[in-house]
Parts: structure tokens; sequence; C-alpha cells
């Protein structure tokens, strides 16, 4: 098998963000839904930063215009596709080397479930994604801005996976979630596996990485942390950091203190030093404003990098209405006089942490996501891996 590689989130100097836009058709102002998703990061972004957006029922023409009140519109490169996308363009794929050449890992598709019951090895319960396709993954194959495409043997989703060094290498993490979808899928194909053999794959796709289980296979993950990045998030020096959530009111608080509980014990026991954000558990999960849906509100649903030209460390972290002292723009990245609550707390520990704070105001907790999840850092790219060019 050819060299992999991959680079951890906060080594890598976001100059490709790749996000997948699909706009709700019957919303009003479509313009206006875009800025209010997407427009605070890309306000936040490096100058140098290019953008390769996957556009979806959606023409580039029109989202080009909206990109201008952004100042970002003459460095983007669409790649506009038939298929049904959501926004949550980190789920997609996972970026890393082939060979020394960037490229892109897709997981591979979830098998039809032949007993009728959910569409495929998804169950209802266990995520709000139903079903995925060989055709829709062939249709982002042809999306892709990337050359290089390379389908792994096991299914993931990118939220859920996450990477370091460790002592040995190159570690992977992956959600208790994924594992189980894995363990169907191969029963559904017919080919079962076993927790190790799965666990050898995923080494074997990344590159030959430790893979490390957050959680046990046999239990679903949290609701509230359905995937990983919504749990903790990886920096340099073996740091890890966390949100302490206090003062459950009910069985789903509770459960849910009890599972970053068990995170951080496990990461300790790997020798990570953990820090913790303290917020209330209303502050950071809420099941009350909409039956069915536990939204989500993670501070550390952020984005690591090191800046290309003054190779400062920054971290690009969302912040909620709630977090705020003032009514903000919905734009403009936020300074640490307008903070409050948790979201000020996040502020001073990742600027204790050696990091420059780049908060902006995520409008997406109530979809189940933030500011990470609707985002997709290319590892740095090679010339000759993408068309030098940008166009709209």
């Amino acid at each position: 098998m050819e060299k992999r590689e991959l680079t951890p989130k906060y080594d890598r100097h976001l100059e490709r963000l790749l996000l997948t836009v699909q706009i709700d058709p019957t919303v009003k102002d479509k313009k206006e839904e875009f800025k209010r998703i997407y427009g605070p990061l890309l306000k936040a972004i490096p100058p140098y930063t290019k953008l390769e957006i996957v556009t979806s029922k959606v023409e580039p023409e029109e989202v080009k215009t909206w990109l201008k009140d952004l100042n970002v519109e003459n460095r983007v490169r669409f790649h506009p596709t038939s298929h049904d996308l959501d926004i949550w363009s980190q789920d997609y794929a996972e970026a890393l080397k082939v060979s020394g050449a960037t490229a892109y890992l897709l997981p591979a598709d979830l098998q039809p479930n032949p007993s009728g019951g959910p569409a495929s090895a998804y169950d209802e319960n266990w995520n709000y994604r139903s079903t995925t396709t060989e055709t829709y993954h062939m249709t982002m194959i042809d999306a892709l801005p990337l050359k290089q495409v390379n389908r792994a043997r096991f299914f993931f989703e990118g939220g859920n996976v996450s990477f370091d060094k460790g002592p040995n290498g190159l570690r992977v993490f992956i959600g208790s979630n994924d594992i189980w979808r894995n363990i169907v899928n191969f029963q559904l194909k017919g080919t079962p596996k076993t927790v190790e053999e799965i666990k050898t794959i995923i080494s074997e796709d990344f590159g030959g990485a430790e893979v490390i289980i957050m959680g046990d296979p046999k239990e679903k993950q949290h609701n509230g942390i359905f995937q990983i990045d919504q749990a903790f998030l990886k920096l340099d020096q073996q740091r890890v950091v966390m949100h302490k959530p206090t003062d459950p009111q009910n069985e789903v608080e509770r459960t849910y203190v009890e599972s970053l509980l068990k995170y951080k014990t496990q990461l300790e026991g790997l020798g990570y030093q953990v820090y913790e954000i303290p917020a209330t558990c209303g502050e950071l999960i809420n099941g009350t404003a909409r039956p069915g849906v536990l939204e989500v509100f993670a501070s550390i649903n952020a984005i690591p990098y090191v800046d290309k030209k003054t190779k400062e460390k920054c971290i690009i972290f969302p912040v909620f209405a709630e977090d705020l002292s003032v009514t903000p723009d919905g734009l403009n990245p936020l300074n640490p006089t307008e903070l409050k609550g948790k979201g000020l707390a996040a502020y001073n520990l990742f600027l204790q942490l050696g990091y420059k704070p780049i908060p902006v105001l995520d409008n997406n907790g109530e979809h189940q996501g933030n500011t990470h999840c609707i985002s997709n850092v290319l590892a740095s790219v090679e010339e000759g891996t993408l068309e030098d060019e940008v166009s709209v």
C-alpha cells in the first residue's frame, strides 16, 4: 500500500478550506441564511486561505454574489454537484497525503439492511444521517476539488475521528458509534469482523496509525456528543481542551456529564493533560427547544491552525448568543470585551495555552453542530495537486 500520512489539525495552516453549501429552497432570503451560517467563519479566516465550495441546489454565480460582502469572492473555486448535501463538510472526507500528494479519504458505503429495518447500517437512534449510497459517493468524488481520492475500507464520519502525534507515531481517535456502525456494516456485507479486525483496517487505511476507540463500541455515544469533536479538542504538546459541565437537571444532562467524565479519564490515562472550560449543562446542550432534537453549543468545536505567514498558533472557536455581552453584527470576529460566561472562559484558556483566540458567532447549534462541523481544513497543498487558479 502507498504511504499515507495525516497532519493533526493544530499543525495545519488553513491554506484551503472546504465547505459544502446547500441552502433550504424554502428560505425567503437565501443570502442572509448563507451569511448567518458561514459569514462569521469566512470573516475570520486568514487572508491567504483559499476556499473550495461544493454547491448543491444553488448556482455558483448566486453564491458568488453572497460572498462579496465577506471579501473572499476572489479566492473561491466552485464544485457543483446535483446530490442533496448538508452543511457538515467535516463528515464527508478526511484530508491526507498519499505518497506525498494531497488527497481525500472517503468513507466506505453503508450497506442496505435486507431485513427491512433502517435504510442502512445506521440505526435512526444512532445518528441523524439515515443513509449513504454508492451514487452519493461517486457524485462527491466527481465534485471534490482534489485530483486524488481514495476510498476507505471502513465507514467513518470526519467529526468522529481525531488525529494526534503519539509517542510511537500518529494516533487516530474514533468514536464508538463508528465502530458499532462498522460491525453492523461488515455483517450486512457478509464478511463479519471483530473489533480488533476493524481497528487493524482503520490503522492500515490511516497509514499505520495507532487506533484508540473513545468509549465502549457496545454503547452508543451520548446525543450531545454523537461525534467526538463535540467532546474534546486536541492541541499540541499532548494537551486536550474539554468542557466541564455542571448543574445537571435531568437524565439527559446527567448522562452527558458522565460521558464527558469517561472521556476525560480515558484521555488522562493516555497521558494527556486535560484543560476544562466550566459551563452549566444548560449552556452546552438544549433538548427543550425542538422536540426530538438536542441542540449543542460546544466552544471546543473549533479550528486550530498555525498562521502560514506569522507562524502564530491560532484557534477559531464558536461563541453563542448566551456567551455575548453585546449584540454583534453577526460577521466580524468578536473581541474579549464582548464575551461573557463560557465564551470568555474559552477565550482566556486558549490564550493561556499559547493560542491567539478568534471567537466567531455560531448559529448552527440548533442543527446539532458548530464551527468545526461546517468546515473541512485540507492538508498542506503541494504544487500540481490542485489547479493553481482559483476561479469563480
